[in-house]
């Protein structure tokens, strides 16, 4: 039997980073690191000028900075017109780039910091004791691991795995799916930045740069969609893209590897954390890819999460209901920002994808979640 105070099932940023701010804060935990069958995509994601004073105030900027794939200065967006819009980064303050992450260089370093700390596992159980402990049963091949503590965390991103076995519900606010593709590096003449994101008549893309041979295209759509059907086969994004003014221009003539598609869409748990659990990241809000606030929202909930573990830990009133507050407020107003930006986008406002944005419903929706 293991004994802690903290368990942390996850091992992406968010729960790596948790486990980094409780490692500093001398608060006991084990990290359970699932081993996954298939490894991701790599993604061009890129973290914002202004999220980098949070990593500073954490720490963690220095290590966000070495393991970068780069600096980033700046993207553009073809969204409600016709025209170009750009925007350059160095006009923010304190920091004027963004910084183009390499997730996998971040775990990894993470992994070795708390490589005493971590649980390698396939699955896990979870019940609890009389004494209200939390017992986890983590399982590799043939070997059990019986670990005992007083919150769990759920760091397993969308999948919310451990939300699933305590029965809270996943509350989706939209339907967004991706299609994902690396592709070759091409320049084109009229752009500064590698960054551009473009609506069409079904839905909208985004190109970014990898590294200097590779660069991610992603396209966005929802199931009620014509070309939904179509997008998980590269040879059909040409005649999907014929119409778009720069997204077109990317397409090779065959991909550097198979389309790959996942969710995308906005959803949360119905609370965020409650008696003797707590989720993060992704877990407790998932974003649309449009706001840039994966990292973000993944970096920001584990600091307010880590101060609600070491409240609720030294048996502080209100811990975990403050930490259910501060998300609310946060989700409230995204979505609203969210709805404000697609309804800006009016060219197509009768086409299967872009008319739920204009539609009653999507109204409704704002009426209760913003």
């Amino acid at each position: 039997m293991i004994n802690t105070d903290v368990i942390i099932v996850g091992s992406g940023i968010a729960g790596f980073t948790l486990a980094h701010l409780l490692l500093k804060s001398g608060i006991k935990f084990i990290v359970l690191d699932r081993i996954q069958k298939r490894r991701p995509i790599a993604l061009a994601e890129t973290v914002p000028p202004a999220a980098l004073p949070l990593l500073e105030s954490l720490d963690l900027l220095k290590i966000f900075e070495r393991t970068a794939h780069k600096k980033t200065y700046g993207y553009h967006a073809l969204w409600g017109s016709n025209e170009l819009q750009t925007n350059h980064f160095y006009r923010h303050n304190p920091y004027k780039y963004g910084l183009k992450i390499n997730k996998s260089a971040i775990i990894d370093h993470f992994r070795k910091e708390l490589e005493k700390y971590i649980i390698p596992n396939t699955r896990f159980n979870l019940s609890r004791s009389t004494d209200k402990k939390i017992i986890v049963e983590s399982f590799l091949h043939n070997s059990t691991h019986r670990i005992e503590g007083k919150i769990i965390v759920d760091a397993t991103g969308r999948n919310r795995a451990v939300l699933k076995k305590i029965g809270v519900t996943t509350i989706d606010l939209d339907s967004l799916n991706s299609f994902t593709c690396h592709i070759p590096r091409i320049k084109h003449k009229n752009l500064v930045h590698d960054v551009i994101t473009e609506a069409f008549e079904h839905g909208w893309g985004i190109i970014s740069g990898l590294n200097s041979e590779l660069q991610v295209m992603t396209i966005f759509t929802n199931p009620t969609s014509i070309i939904h059907p179509q997008l998980s086969n590269f040879t059909n994004w040409k005649k999907i893209l014929q119409h778009t003014h720069y997204l077109k221009y990317f397409l090779p003539s065959k991909p550097q590897s198979k389309v790959k598609g996942g969710l995308a869409n906005s959803s949360r748990s119905e609370t965020t954390a409650k008696d003797f659990w707590i989720a993060i990241g992704d877990a407790a809000m998932a974003y649309d890819p449009l706001s840039s606030h994966g990292i973000t929202n993944a970096i920001y909930t584990t600091k307010t999460a880590s101060q609600a573990i070491v409240d609720s830990l030294q048996q502080k009133a209100n811990a975990f209901e403050i930490y259910n507050t501060v998300n609310d407020t946060i989700v409230h107003e995204y979505f609203k920002n969210k709805n404000q930006m697609y309804r800006s986008e009016k060219r197509w406002k009768t086409s299967q994808f872009w008319k739920s944005y204009h539609s009653d419903l999507e109204s409704a929706k704002n009426l209760i979640f913003g």
